[in-house]
């Protein structure tokens, strides 16, 4: 394992073992919270249990410097009962939080409702739910729960391979003179 990211090596998911090679991909986690196998039991039907698996084995926290967090669910509870209160349609209770970037975009998990996207920047669409239904790799193919969300968290690598030298740069910059995230920070 390294201390910088592989994102030059940045390939496909294995679809068998999608969180398998994340540490690999980008770098060792910082501000790593431990994870109990009771606490994640507490999520079982709510997350994917390879997502449930890699906190155990691996905790929660940061990857790529503060980029990306892999994050406790009940901190962004509040956010998601804000921007869902009065919709007829979407309860806070259906969805977890699991991910979320330096920017202000977070990565919710519904058993029903599958992946969404919550947006504290762009008002106009602060959330993306993608629907019940299987999901859909962009060849059509259906994804295990495991590998949506796997995926997810890989494709931050993918994006700072390609934009590396504007976002993931800027981000640099900005954290070199302001300093590191901390945890609940964008």
């Amino acid at each position: 394992m390294t201390d910088e990211p592989n994102l030059e090596n940045y390939t496909p998911p294995n679809w068998d073992d999608p969180f398998g090679d994340i540490i690999d991909l980008l770098g060792p986690m910082t501000h790593v919270t431990p994870v109990s196998r009771e606490e994640a039991d507490r999520y079982r039907g709510k997350l994917p249990n390879g997502l449930l698996d890699f906190w155990v084995e691996h905790g929660r926290g940061a990857l790529l410097n503060g980029y990306g967090w892999i994050t406790d669910p009940g901190m962004f509870q509040p956010v998601l009962s804000a921007i869902l209160e009065g919709d007829p349609e979407y309860e806070a209770n259906d969805f977890s939080a699991y991910y979320y970037t330096y920017d202000g975009v977070f990565s919710v998990w519904s058993p029903h409702y599958h992946s969404a996207t919550v947006d504290l920047i762009d008002f106009d669409q602060q959330i993306s739910i993608k629907g019940p239904g299987p999901n859909l790799d962009i060849h059509g193919r259906p994804m295990s729960d495991d590998l949506a969300v796997g995926h997810t968290i890989r494709l931050t690598g993918e994006r700072l391979r390609r934009d590396r030298e504007t976002e993931f740069d800027q981000f640099t910059e900005a954290t070199a003179r302001l300093g590191a995230l901390e945890p609940g920070e964008i």
